[in-house]
């Protein structure tokens, strides 16, 4: 999980505070959300809300992920919880700067894989293929999870779905979302294996630089000849006075001259 405590220290009139200033006015939602995975791996309230120095002296407001339009209301679990096969920054661009109300889409491109596309480790991919998701955009991941308490609610379900008796228990998750697959699948799938070739997760991500990169990144763990090959053949033309694509480069190039 992605933790932005380097926030901190982030200058500007627009700082974080930590926690313990949240609990001064808002002391039951921080109290039940200290128990959380989220709170224990370090997730600020302010991660979600934004910075709040200047709210804490009631010179502004901070953000309600609910009240966003949904791209940059997903955007705020997606910081987190959306790696995909790969995540590019896009130039001069840093993640420690998200704030809530932003578009992840502008500090960082995703990717997925074309035959697998739920590879990857990240809720946000897997759910964007769900049938649920597909046929309720207003869907999200606060609709089940209680983010303030860690809790599910398993009843959300029964909004859409008529509640009948199975013989295999009353908890759909057991069945239709096996060892946490947010693709919630109408039947349990066997896991497939991705072939090289990946694609953006949405249109603002198809950028030569970003591809190329993301190219790069795999192959460096792969050794697959044909990333090997897309990475030099997207990046090739590109500005050599991006440090990122030059280094990258050098390193496709060395390893293509050492090859028998």
């Amino acid at each position: 999980m992605l933790i932005l405590l380097a926030l901190l220290a982030t200058q500007g009139p627009a700082q974080f505070t930590g926690n313990a200033i949240c609990g001064d006015c808002h002391r039951n939602i921080v109290k039940r959300y200290a128990a959380t995975t989220m709170s224990r791996e370090g997730v600020l309230c302010e991660n979600c809300h934004g910075p709040a120095n200047l709210h804490a002296q009631g010179a502004a407001r901070l953000e309600i992920p609910t009240a966003l339009d949904p791209a940059p209301r997903d955007a705020v679990c997606a910081q987190c919880h959306f790696t995909g096969a790969a995540r590019i920054l896009k130039p001069n661009r840093d993640l420690a700067r998200f704030r809530a109300g932003d578009l992840l889409t502008s500090y960082a491109s995703s990717f997925i894989y074309v035959a697998a596309p739920e590879i990857g480790g990240g809720k946000t991919e897997q759910f964007a293929l769900s049938r649920c998701r597909q046929k309720s955009p207003d869907l999200w991941c606060g609709s089940c999870h209680d983010t303030h308490s860690g809790k599910t609610d398993r009843t959300l379900c029964q909004s859409c779905h008529t509640p009948q008796q199975c013989n295999r228990g009353k908890d759909c998750i057991s069945c239709h979302m096996p060892q946490n697959d947010h693709r919630i699948a109408r039947r349990k799938t066997p896991p497939r294996s991705p072939t090289w070739q990946i694609r953006p997760f949405t249109a603002s991500d198809n950028a030569p630089r970003e591809l190329g990169l993301a190219y790069y990144e795999l192959w460096t763990k792969s050794r697959n000849a044909q990333q090997q090959g897309e990475a030099l053949r997207l990046l090739a033309n590109l500005p050599k006075k991006d440090a990122k694509v030059t280094s990258a480069l050098n390193s496709l190039r060395k390893a293509g001259s050492n090859q028998p």
